[in-house]
């Protein structure tokens, strides 16, 4: 099959006068779809389980001049979806399978509720839709499908049963629908694509979620539902970031050849992992490491492939202006100039600024290799800054990112990665980061339970039992989270109230790190520069509320706790720097 470089922009490509149904259009890959289609001349029909969704998603390509109608509800009922379509536009010409849940669970505890809600929705709903279309299509010989599989459907995957099922009995439907339609002009194909989406921008760097931004899978969806293919159907793709590749079997009668593989020139993935990491190879070259500081002959095979992979360097640029931008962000202000005017002759980074250059790479770590991943159970956990130069108000950086632990903690993994950033010119280290985030239902590997101690990065920093040695207590501004997250954690966690509440919160919350900075800048106030500072996160704040930061000096260190006022809640514990000046004296209150 021949794609054209972009489907949207190719002049052979529109859907004048077309109806296109979409279902699970109300988020992400099925409002791109939407959107792409009214862009090229189609009425959209929008089908989502979210009246607000889809509602949504039929407001902005009406206010861009498109013509599109909601229908909410189940994608079982395809009856009443395709019967919107056929009042509202007379016709029906173009249907993608979209809508999807997930109900994640080993084999062994999930229930059979659970194993027929997926199902029901995936297989069922996509059934129902096409049921409910294909007399349509039969009647005006034409039509064209496509329905999302899944690399899960292909290759299979820790504690999704249900979801693998579901989703390789939408490939094999597919196939048997483009036998049955091909001399009606029907064409059906499935789709496994891998996209940037809410979900997974909680955990990718923005570059990531920008170079896999769902935009990109809609070109090919896009081109198998045109005129413009006359013939490709039947046929399975994989897609990510613009990248396809049709799968395919293959069979040879040959036994050696059948067991062994044994094409070097050929890739035979075996799992939704090997998949992913062909397709991100594609990209960009990516080896495995001869040499891995972080190796441990504790750890199973699975974590030791994990830490030998060595990720690509990402370069990280900055200027005056970012220095400012976080300094306001956890905080300072107008009156605090050594840290908001350019032109102070004391003009700094607060030290924590250390964070934000790594951020990126550090979100870039794949964990798709862990059993059961699912990133919307992954929490950060705690956070080391080693600063092991001083801090520049502009530069060139370029960031290392490894995997350093991985802990088997029975329902749940705890991996550490570690970030060096160097400065690009001479090479200095400046900055060391470690991160460990936890990830629900990823335990269970065989992996070991308990780390090494790793010093002040691992340090439990338990409060001495005595009033603190000084306290400083700082109101966040409402807007604090949206200001914080220009600094580049753009997770709409913190922005958006919709999916605040897709994860139990009340409204949006404050990033993590940046209670971790403005804690860091009241120990700087508190006792000077430090040479490194460490957090685990233990709870929530949202913008408004007061920080109060308690702190202890022990020697040279500075134990600290940071608590809501308002709740008498601690949202930062196992808390330490390390000072540069260990005899900085204590103050009582500041």
């Amino acid at each position: 099959m021949k794609l054209p470089s972009n489907p949207q922009s190719s002049p052979e490509v529109r859907y004048d006068g077309k109806t296109a149904i979409i279902t699970g259009a109300g988020q992400g890959l099925g409002r791109a779809y939407a959107l792409m289609y009214a862009r090229l001349g189609a009425n959209v029909v929008v089908n989502d389980v979210s009246e607000k969704g889809a509602n949504a998603v039929v407001e902005e390509i009406t206010r861009a001049g498109g013509k599109a109608a909601a229908t909410v509800g189940s994608v079982e009922d395809g009856d009443a979806i395709v019967k919107v379509a056929l009042e509202k536009f007379g016709g029906a010409h173009i249907l993608v399978a979209n809508a999807g849940i997930l109900r994640d669970k080993s084999f062994t505890a999930m229930t059979e509720q659970e194993w027929d809600a997926v199902l029901a929705v995936h297989l069922r709903g996509t059934y129902k839709c096409v049921k409910a279309v294909w007399p349509v299509f039969l009647k005006q010989k034409y039509g064209r499908i496509v329905n999302t599989a899944s690399q899960v459907g292909i290759y299979g995957n820790f504690g999704q049963a249900n979801y693998s099922t579901a989703k390789a009995a939408i490939i094999g439907f597919t196939r048997a629908l483009a036998v049955e339609g091909r001399k009606y002009n029907i064409l059906a194909n499935a789709i496994a694509p891998s996209a940037g989406t809410a979900m997974t921008m909680t955990i990718w760097p923005q570059e990531m979620v920008d170079a896999f931004k769902p935009d990109y899978i809609a070109p090919i969806v896009g081109y198998l539902t045109s005129e413009a293919n006359e013939e490709t159907s039947g046929c399975l793709f994989e897609i990510m970031g613009g990248w396809a590749a049709q799968t395919r079997v293959a069979e040879d009668g040959r036994w050696d050849l059948i067991t062994n593989f044994s094409d070097d020139r050929v890739v035979y993935p075996t799992t939704p992992q090997d998949a992913l990491e062909q397709m991100a190879n594609n990209f960009g070259h990516v080896e495995d490491g001869d040499d891995d500081p972080y190796a441990d002959p504790e750890d199973p095979e699975l974590v030791a492939k994990a830490k030998r992979n060595v990720e690509p360097p990402l370069d990280f640029s900055y200027t005056e202006r970012d220095v400012i931008l976080y300094n306001l962000g956890i905080g300072a202000t107008e009156k605090e100039l050594q840290w908001t005017f350019e032109g102070d002759d004391d003009f700094s980074a607060l030290p924590t600024f250390g964070v934000i250059p790594q951020f990126a790479a550090s979100g870039g770590i794949s964990l798709d290799w862990l059993p059961n991943y699912n990133p919307a159970k992954l929490l950060h956990g705690e956070q080391y800054l080693a600063i092991k130069g001083p801090i520049p108000t502009s530069g060139d950086f370029v960031n290392q990112a490894r995997i350093l632990e991985v802990l088997d903690k029975g329902k749940a993994a705890a991996v550490t990665s570690v970030v060096e950033t160097k400065d690009k010119d001479t090479g200095k280290v400046i900055f060391e980061n470690q991160s460990t985030v936890f990830i629900r239902g990823a335990g269970g590997f065989g992996g070991k339970r308990n780390g090494k101690d790793r010093g002040p990065a691992s340090a439990a920093n338990a409060p001495p039992q005595r009033k603190p040695d000084a306290v400083i207590e700082e109101k966040t501004l409402p807007q604090q989270a949206a200001l914080y997250r220009l600094s580049g954690d753009l997770n709409p966690l913190h922005i958006q109230p919709e999916f605040a509440a897709m994860g139990g919160f009340d409204k949006p919350i404050l990033h993590g790190l940046c209670s971790f900075g403005i804690s860091g800048k009241h120990v700087l106030k508190a006792f000077g520069p430090y040479k490194d500072i460490k957090t685990r996160f233990a709870g929530v704040v949202y913008p408004g509320e007061t920080l109060v930061t308690e702190m202890w000096k022990e020697g040279g260190k500075v134990i600290f706790t940071t608590k809501v006022k308002e709740r008498n809640a601690t949202v930062l514990a196992a808390a330490a720097a390390t000072l540069v000046d260990s005899g900085a004296p204590a103050k009582a209150k500041l």
